[in-house]
């Protein structure tokens, strides 16, 4: 019996990167924002503001992880617990919820605000429509607040015609103060929001006014920089692509993965007579051989390589570093040994004896017993391996 196949695919990686505030593309709204905080509460209250440069072009469940991680290690470690506000317009209102359910057991957060400007889910990306508000998990002690304003009206062509297909919005959220805005576009929802002319909850000074009061008094020690900086997520697209063929006794795969700034490659094979692997790693590779009376590896990058077998004989290993340090290891079943050590060429002196040899088999194998002849550890080493390939035959049906 014999088959073979093939297969390849492509995946997104998210990533996160961290730069001044002056380096990415963010809607202006964004450092208009950034104006009135530094305005009103610099000096006042330690604050960091995240400006989330997202792609939203794509789907976000990547984005929303790697946004809630920047939030969870901002917090990391602070000694005394912060308010998070969340602020999203549009399919960013969509975002903002999503990141709020990732922070449900996230300690050291006093209180958590959300605030969604006319949220709209695209349906195509994959986005769902808000449901309900986040809940607290465990034991964390956060307050939750929520507002949801909406237009009302849907999304719009150049001429007024509403193209709500493939969207979702203007809909009550659970547990969120909802708040229908009619009198305002779409797009108009950010700077009324900011300019803090709107009516009752809507305008930005109603929150600055809530994060004023709803804080501890007292000094403080700073816990890093107040500001502003921008968390710029981007995809990075991962390639995979592999092989494989069974025929008879033997099975055999192998399969490559590219991203933008890395290459590597992996082949094995298990069949009756034992198992070997092999992985590639820009200037890195990686070898091991499992087969019933031996055990090889080895392993080498741009500064180092190392080798080695065990058999029901002995064993012996080598290493090199950076071409200024060399070692040779070679132990036989008649308990003979011998140790070679070469340091920038020259030979150190070294007393081959088994001492080492047989403690170390009384700390791998003989648990609180007593010392393990060197014959037996290195028989122990051989069947250990012996045993794995025959586990995993068995498994396969070899």
């Amino acid at each position: 019996m014999s088959f073979s196949g093939a297969f390849q695919e492509s995946i997104e990686s998210w990533q996160i990167s961290d730069v001044d505030a002056s380096g990415g593309v963010v809607d202006t709204n964004a450092f208009d924002l950034q104006a009135r905080l530094e305005s009103e509460l610099g000096g006042v209250l330690q604050y960091k503001h995240i400006l989330a440069d997202w792609d939203d072009t794509r789907p976000m469940d990547g984005q929303i992880e790697q946004l809630a991680d920047v939030i969870q290690m901002l917090l990391k470690g602070k000694s005394t617990a912060w308010n998070v506000v969340l602020v999203g317009h549009s399919r960013g209102g969509v975002l903002a919820h999503e990141v709020s359910l990732r922070l449900a057991s996230m300690p050291n957060m006093a209180n958590l605000y959300l605030i969604l400007l006319d949220p709209t889910a695209a349906i195509a990306q994959g986005d769902s429509f808000p449901r309900a508000i986040v809940q607290r998990i465990g034991a964390s002690g956060f307050n939750i607040l929520g507002f949801n304003f909406y237009d009302g009206d849907g999304w719009t062509d150049v001429f007024g015609v509403p193209i709500s297909a493939g969207t979702d919005s203007d809909r009550n959220v659970s547990g969120y103060l909802n708040l229908l805005i009619n009198h305002l576009g779409h797009d108009q929802f950010p700077s009324e929001w900011l300019s803090s002319n709107g009516d009752a909850y809507f305008k930005l000074s109603y929150l600055l006014q809530l994060l004023t009061s709803n804080v501890n008094s007292g000094a403080f020690p700073a816990e890093g920089e107040s500001g502003v900086y921008i968390a710029k997520s981007r995809a990075r697209p991962v390639h995979i692509a592999g092989s494989f063929d069974f025929t008879g006794d033997e099975f055999t795969a192998e399969f490559v993965v590219n991203t933008e700034y890395l290459s590597s490659s992996f082949e094995g094979s298990l069949g009756e007579d034992g198992a070997s692997v092999t992985a590639n790693m820009i200037m890195a590779t990686a070898y091991a051989s499992l087969k019933e009376d031996r055990l090889e590896y080895s392993t080498s990058d741009s500064s180092s390589r190392a080798y080695g077998s065990f058999t029901k004989s002995g064993f012996d290993t080598h290493m090199e570093l950076l071409g200024v340090y060399k070692s040779n290891t070679s132990v036989n079943i008649n308990g003979n040994a011998s140790v070679s050590i070469q340091v920038l060429n020259e030979e150190v002196s070294v007393d081959a004896n088994l001492d080492y040899i047989q403690n170390l088999g009384k700390f791998v194998f003989g648990g609180n017993g007593g010392n393990i002849p060197v014959d037996k550890f290195i028989e122990k080493v051989v069947s250990s391996g012996g045993g794995i390939v025959d586990s995993i035959a068995d498994f396969l049906g070899f």
